[in-house]
């Protein structure tokens, strides 16, 4: 087995994407939540782990997660050194939105102010799965849509050790796409490409439009990446591996065999995680490693069966972290291989 997991009780945790600093002991998640005006919304938790190794509620609880402008509500969150990385736009103003950095300790407590931030202005940020961070967490992508123009851009950040905010050059992405914005765009760490998929297409932008690509990927849910190779999870079980350019020479196919969904997955240099969910069997229900072979091929080592619904996933530092939909409430597991 992968591990056994362990779990904390945790708010509504299971539309957006976490976040873990680097060494695997804290992890930042979007909280949803009802505000002052009764509009549901969304906001920070941190959990930190204990000496044990089970997650434990550090900032913000289940129906206060922490905030920092009342009518705002979160669409993505990271973490870059000892900053949370925060991307909101504000439910009152559809034309208010920012990406800021906020400290956060050793103990996973955020602090009260801001340490930096940018406005996004190119257009409103995408509700759920519109931001994207690079493998060395240093670069974001923050796809937004122009009402006047109805064109997709990503709009490219990157953040420096202490915690400053810089806006990179946008990228204008494919302007006939019907992109399929559940889940986030990959971003190169060097913040020269993107990618994302449609119903069928994965396809990589770049600013200058002389290194585009596109990959033909029959039901494609979910685009994810290590910086050296990508990875396109399907809704039919299978996951296939492009090199960065998505050459179809460079394809490899790898199958689940479970008939579940995966709605998340993440990679490090050496293995891909996925959580597995309404699968034909409960018992195929769980986390799944798999090692990274050199060109990309994908080889089962390890599962750890979790019954009902992993959902979000995000792996660093040897932190295995995933929400755990149980019936109508969730929790926050973490396993560490």
């Amino acid at each position: 087995a992968l591990g056994d997991a362990k779990f904390v009780d945790a708010g509504n945790i299971g539309s957006q994407y976490m976040a873990v600093n680097s060494d695997g002991s804290i992890v930042a998640v979007s909280t949803r939540y009802k505000n002052a005006a009764d509009k549901n919304v969304y906001g920070f938790n941190t959990f930190k782990l204990d000496a044990g190794g089970t997650p434990v509620a550090a900032t913000g609880t289940a129906d206060a997660p922490k905030v920092y402008t009342a009518t705002e509500s979160l669409v993505g969150v990271g973490i870059s050194g000892g900053f949370v990385i925060g991307v909101t736009k504000d439910d009152d103003d559809a034309t208010k939105a920012r990406i800021f950095t906020v400290a956060v300790d050793s103990n996973g407590l955020m602090a009260d102010t801001v340490t930096s931030e940018v406005p996004i202005s190119g257009g409103n940020p995408i509700r759920r799965g519109g931001v994207g961070f690079s493998e060395d967490k240093s670069t974001i992508a923050v796809m937004v849509f122009n009402e006047t123009t109805k064109q997709h851009t990503a709009e490219i950040f990157t953040v420096d050790a202490s915690g400053v905010l810089s806006a990179g050059t946008p990228i204008p992405m494919e302007p006939t796409a019907s992109y399929v914005t559940y889940g986030p765009p990959v971003v190169t760490n060097d913040g020269t490409a993107v990618y994302q998929r449609t119903k069928d297409i994965v396809i990589k932008s770049t600013a200058n439009a002389t290194n585009d690509a596109e990959i033909p990927v029959n039901r494609a849910a979910r685009v994810f990446s290590n910086n050296d190779f990508i990875f396109v999870s399907t809704y039919e079980g299978n996951i296939y591996t492009y090199d960065m350019n998505l050459s179809a020479a460079s394809e490899k196919a790898f199958s689940t065999g479970t008939g579940g969904r995966m709605y998340a997955g993440d990679a490090t240099a050496t293995h891909y995680y996925i959580p597995v969910q309404r699968a034909i069997s409960s018992e195929l229900n769980g986390i799944y490693q798999l090692s990274i072979g050199a060109d990309g091929t994908l080889t089962e080592e390890a599962f750890t069966n979790i019954p009902e619904r992993p959902d979000r996933l995000a792996v660093r530092g040897g932190s295995v972290y995933f929400s755990n939909r149980v019936g109508r409430s969730y929790k926050m597991g973490v396993i560490q291989p």
